[in-house]
């Protein structure tokens, strides 16, 4: 079993539940017009990393580096709170 997913720094908490909603919210969007594994993951992964990058200008220009940011933020999203994750409002 993995460990916890490498700590976000304070500075980019706003910026990681940016993330996270952006891959939530496409998530289901994807979802909702029918798209299927891995297509609607692939859809709200590329937007949220868009939404990293746009908002954080700290960003590596690396899009290899910039997935494991964006995973990082989305694992912490999820292991914080899973239920309030996939299940809470759309804020």
């Amino acid at each position: 079993m993995a460990g916890p997913p490498p700590e976000v720094a304070d500075d980019k908490r706003a910026i990681m539940r940016a993330v996270a909603l952006t891959y939530r919210r496409e998530t289901r969007a994807a979802q909702a017009e029918g798209a299927k594994p891995p297509e609607w993951h692939h859809r709200a992964y590329e937007a949220a990393r868009a939404k990293y990058v746009e908002l954080d200008p700290d960003a590596p220009a690396d899009r290899l580096a910039q997935s494991r940011v964006v995973s990082t933020m989305i694992a912490h999203a999820v292991r914080a709170d899973s239920r309030w994750f996939w299940q809470g409002p759309d804020a």
